[in-house]
This record gives C-alpha cells, sequence and structure tokens, in this order.
C-alpha cells in the first residue's frame, strides 16, 4: 500500500480503501467493450474497476459466505453502462449496487432512478463509490438502503436521479454486513411500471437508437424507459442498434458491394485470387479460399469475391483471421451476400468462441445472423440477402474484443 494510501485510511478508518495497480488500470482499459458515445465508455471503465476491486476485497476479506454474482450477468453489463451508471452484485438474496464516481467532491450521494424506480432493478443497498484512477485507488465512503433512496432522497425531476447528503450516508460498510444478518426492512414500495406492446417497444427502439453523445435515458417519459430496460431483450438491443449506428456513422469509408460488380475494390481488400498467392496463409485456409471458390463456380459469370485480414489487436496476441465476402446478383434489386471467417499464419483451426454476426443496424431488433466457432472448426459461415442501398454490418469477436466492417450493398 502507497504512502499515501495508507496516510488516507488513517484519516478515514471507516471507509474502505482499494489499490489499483498500474496493470490493473491497463487491463480494464484494454477490455472494455463497444460503446456509442465517449461517456458510456467512462462510465464502462469506472464500474469495471469499481467492480473488480469490490469482488477482490469481498474475497480476500471473507465477509459472506454467499458466491457474489453479477446481476443480471456479466455479459449484460455494456448493455447497462451504455445508458446507466452503475453495477448490480447479488449476494443470496441481498442486492448490492455500486455506484462509483470519479469527482472529488464527496458531500452528496446521487443514484440513477433505474436503479430505485424499475421494480427488477431495485436494491437493497447502495455503495457510494470514488475511483481515482489517476492515484490508483478507489475508497467505499458510504452505503444507503433502498429505503433510505426513496423516502429520504431529494429527487431531481429533471435528472431523474435520488441524492442524499454525505451525513445522511452510514460510513462504515461494516454495519451493513450485520444488518444484513439481521433481515432489517430495507426496500421501499416501488409503483409497478406498464407493459409495453412490441409496437411500442420498437417505436422507442427506433427513437433512441440514433447517434448521440449522452445517454438517451432522459428522451421519453420514465414509465416508458424503465419498461424498456427491465426486458433484457429490448435493452440488449437499443445497446446493440445504438453500437452499430455509431460505428456507421463514424467510419470514414463504407465498403461499396455495388463497386465490387465493376471489379473496384477498397483498400485492404483482396481477390481470392490474390489471397491465395500471399505466402503467410497456410494449408487450412487455402483449401477454405478453394471451397469457397467451387461454391462460387456456378455464379461465375455475376459473383464477386474478395478477402481480407483482420487484426483483433495485441491483446489476443495478435490473433487474425481472414474475412471473405462473396456478392451475388439476384432477381430485380436483391443480391446475395455470403460471408467467411477462416484462420491464418500458423493456425489450422479458429480460436474457440469466436464469433461472426451479421447485423442490420437500422431494422433489426437483434442481430439478424450469428456464428460461433467451436474447438475444430477452420472456417464459420453466414448467408442471407440483402436489396441495393441497404448498409449492414459484419462483426468479428472474440473475448470481448470486435472488428466491425460496415457496407452498404
Amino acid at each position: 500500500m502507497s504512502d499515501i494510501l495508507s496516510a488516507l485510511t488513517t484519516l478515514y478508518p471507516d471507509q474502505v480503501w482499494l489499490e489499483l495497480s498500474p496493470l490493473q488500470l491497463e487491463q480494464t482499459e484494454l477490455s472494455q467493450q463497444e460503446y456509442s458515445y465517449d461517456v458510456a465508455r467512462w462510465t464502462a471503465f469506472k464500474n469495471c474497476l469499481a467492480l473488480d476491486a469490490f469482488l477482490a476485497w469481498l474475497k480476500a476479506e471473507s465477509f459472506v459466505s454467499d458466491q457474489p454474482e453479477v446481476w443480471p450477468s456479466r455479459d449484460d453489463l455494456s448493455s447497462i453502462w451504455e445508458m446507466v451508471n452503475g453495477t448490480a452484485i447479488q449476494l443470496g438474496e441481498t442486492r448490492i449496487v455500486l455506484i462509483p464516481h470519479e469527482g472529488i467532491d464527496i458531500n452528496e450521494f446521487e443514484v440513477q432512478a433505474e436503479w430505485v424506480d424499475i421494480p427488477s432493478w431495485v436494491a437493497d443497498y447502495y455503495l457510494a463509490v470514488q475511483v481515482n484512477p489517476d492515484d490508483c485507488w478507489l475508497r467505499i465512503w458510504g452505503y444507503a438502503t433502498h429505503k433510505k433512496l426513496k423516502q429520504a432522497g431529494q429527487y431531481n425531476r429533471i435528472r431523474r436521479t435520488y441524492s442524499l447528503e454525505r451525513e445522511e450516508l452510514i460510513e462504515d460498510v461494516n454495519v451493513m454486513w450485520v444488518a444484513r444478518e439481521l433481515g432489517c426492512d430495507r426496500k421501499a414500495v416501488v409503483k409497478p411500471l406498464p407493459t409495453l406492446s412490441p409496437a411500442q417497444a420498437e417505436r422507442l427502439l427506433k427513437q433512441l437508437s440514433q447517434k448521440t453523445s449522452y445517454s438517451p435515458r432522459l428522451e421519453v417519459p420514465f414509465e416508458n424507459w424503465g419498461s424498456l430496460l427491465a426486458l433484457d431483450e429490448w435493452r440488449q438491443a437499443l445497446y446493440n442498434r445504438r453500437c452499430m449506428i455509431s460505428a456507421i456513422a463514424s467510419s470514414k469509408q463504407q465498403v461499396n458491394l455495388s463497386r465490387w460488380l465493376q471489379k473496384t475494390f477498397e483498400a485492404g481488400w483482396q481477390t481470392l485470387e490474390t489471397l491465395l498467392s500471399t505466402e503467410s496463409l497456410n494449408l487450412a485456409i487455402a483449401r477454405s479460399i478453394e471451397q469457397f471458390r467451387k461454391i462460387e463456380a456456378p455464379h461465375s459469370g455475376s459473383s464477386v469475391s474478395a478477402g481480407k485480414l483482420i487484426d483483433m489487436g495485441l491483446r489476443l496476441g495478435d490473433q487474425r483471421v481472414v474475412l471473405i465476402v462473396a456478392i451475388t446478383p439476384a432477381l430485380d434489386k436483391e443480391v446475395n451476400i455470403r460471408v467467411r471467417v477462416c484462420p491464418t499464419d500458423s493456425q489450422t483451426y479458429l480460436p474457440p468462441g469466436l464469433q461472426l454476426t451479421a447485423c442490420d443496424p437500422f431494422g433489426a431488433t437483434s442481430p439478424e445472423l450469428e456464428a460461433s466457432a467451436r474447438s475444430d472448426d477452420n472456417w464459420i459461415q453466414l448467408e442471407f440477402s440483402g436489396e441495393l442501398g441497404e448498409n449492414f454490418s459484419i462483426k468479428v469477436t472474440l473475448e470481448g474484443v470486435s472488428v466491425a466492417e460496415n457496407f452498404v450493398i
């Protein structure tokens, strides 16, 4: 523990002080999922730091016998952090929500209304967490129950937040563990939210998925917003749409497949003949490309194929794969599209768990198509059709790292 942190711990002995290593900060930054705007990325960063540090502290101190579980799951956190600040942890029947903030001022504890007024999100305890990445520490400086926030908290109708003064929080977290064992009443009554019809949900998704530099949480009445977030499928759909639309909007260049029909390819894309002549491609990828070409043979007069090397980045050991796309004109303005991912370099098989996703960012409520590699797959593939002028995105994902290519037909 650093001298500064030791001094702070002595000064505030009832608070929980946790040290963050530079490596932990670096790994957390590299591991962040895709988000549609910078504030959400920062929200995810500070929540991830708080979550990992808190879970490690729980394990080291052995406060509870229950196994802590992230709620609803780790895979769902990105869809929450895109919209709302906070992370929930389930300890048996008890739910705890970490509310991290990075400001110097700890005179007020502010919690967004989603954690207080969505019935399925309500927790027993809410922990105020100050995160200081620059000095490599965080602290839990107090907590409040749901009943305290709901009944005594100051509600801000514009920001949709509940806030308590510092003096209204309980500083010593050990008191929380004792109260938990005693089974004290910790929750206030929350009004049920209305049920949205699929048509209502679709209208909200279209309205809220546009690219913005802020969360859409204040764009519609809370009853509709809370009902949308409460259902995992709709919340994930909103997250998917916002990220995909943001990627397309910020992309300097979309791959224009119609130009491929005139044998014009964007930088980085190569014909299959050129790929086959590349020395770094091994026998497995060569066979896969040859098989791909044979499938295209009946349409050789009209079908066009090209491939591109995809680098998954330093975090995954410079893992590379080959993305191959074929376009075949069909009836009227419709075209058939086939997408394949193959290994390259010294790899015979694709990394297990690698995902290939085809998304329609403007119309689909969830990914249209998805394929995942097993332990002995040397390629995975998707097939679908579209019309001239339509946009779609192809995403390759491995261990939380995604690389997307945006296309227009």
